[in-house]
This record gives structure tokens, C-alpha cells and sequence, in this order.
């Protein structure tokens, strides 16, 4: 009896170390087609599944620096493309999306603009 509740427990442990290990965040920079610098940050433990039902849902937030500006925004994981959406003060929404290659698109009523990424990963 101690053999197989030994043999099981191994398995169920190194499951759980694997479930309790923290998830790397990304750093994501850019340089968009007209100059300007974007940067924000990912931390994948915001879309982490609840430990309990009774949890209420996870705010999902990061700080987005673009040239001097900085600003909240509300980031996206879809596939292996990230991003983030972002309401102004004005009323009006930007998307940014980055590909997995890093191409990047920045869009917002009467402005688009392209660039290029690169993402940094293990910040936690």
C-alpha cells in the first residue's frame, strides 16, 4: 500500500509544481512606422484560471508607454498574437496588435499605423 501511494504521489507532485510555477511575463517594444516608440508589458498570471469559483474575476491591466505618453490599457492574449485595447479620455478606442513575427498594427479612428516588435520574456 505505501509502494503505490508512493508511485502516485510523484506524478500528482510534479503536476502541481508544474501548476504552481509562475508564468513568465513579456515585455513587448516597438517602433511604429512614424518614429514613435510603444512598450507594454504582459503578465500571463492575469489570465490565469481562478483557484476557487468563489474568486472574482481577474482584472487584466498593464502600463503602455507610448513615446511620453503613458497610459492603462486592457491587454490581450489571442493565439500567439498579443496586444492591448485602450478607451482615451476623448472617447475613442485604440487596438494594438502584435503578430507572432512582430509585425504590429496600432489602430485608431483616422489613424493607423504599422511597425515592428520584439518580445522579451522571463520578467516576473
Amino acid at each position: 500500500m505505501i509502494a503505490i501511494s508512493r508511485a502516485l504521489s510523484a506524478p500528482l507532485t510534479a503536476s502541481l509544481a508544474l501548476v504552481a510555477a509562475p508564468l513568465p511575463a513579456e515585455t513587448v517594444r516597438c517602433v511604429m512606422s512614424d518614429g514613435t516608440d510603444v512598450s507594454f508589458d504582459i503578465d500571463r498570471t492575469q489570465f490565469a484560471p481562478p483557484f476557487d469559483r468563489k474568486e472574482p474575476p481577474r482584472q487584466q491591466r498593464t502600463r503602455v508607454t507610448h513615446d511620453e505618453a503613458i497610459f492603462t490599457a486592457t491587454p490581450f492574449l489571442l493565439g500567439q498574437a498579443r496586444g492591448f485595447e485602450a478607451i482615451a479620455a476623448d472617447g475613442q478606442t485604440t487596438v494594438f496588435v502584435v503578430q507572432p513575427n512582430g509585425a504590429a498594427r496600432w489602430s485608431r479612428p483616422g489613424t493607423a499605423l504599422t511597425g515592428s516588435c520584439r518580445i522579451e520574456t522571463g520578467k516576473n
